[in-house]
């Protein structure tokens, strides 16, 4: 079992950047993934009591923006 660690630890080490940069990526996705509903769901009480529809544009952007970057960040962690 010690062995398989240690053959590992050398790959581990000489890729470090490119592992390090996958857990940000990997992080940052599932981060973004666990946001969106709870924009979703503030976006709908707002919804409840809109005066204006100025803050549409608002949530649409900030949703829009938030599942791209999903999406992109998704994509690079998938080809790392």
């Amino acid at each position: 079992m010690k062995k398989i660690f240690s053959f590992c630890k050398y790959y581990l080490l000489m890729y470090k950047g490119y592992l390090f940069f996958y857990i940000t990526l990997s992080i940052i996705v599932s981060a973004s993934s666990l946001i969106s509903p709870y924009i979703i769901g503030d976006f709908i009480d707002q919804l409840m009591n809109a005066e204006d529809i100025d803050f549409i544009y608002r949530y649409f952007a900030l949703f829009a923006g938030i599942n791209l970057s999903t999406l992109a960040f998704g994509y690079i962690s998938g080809r790392l």
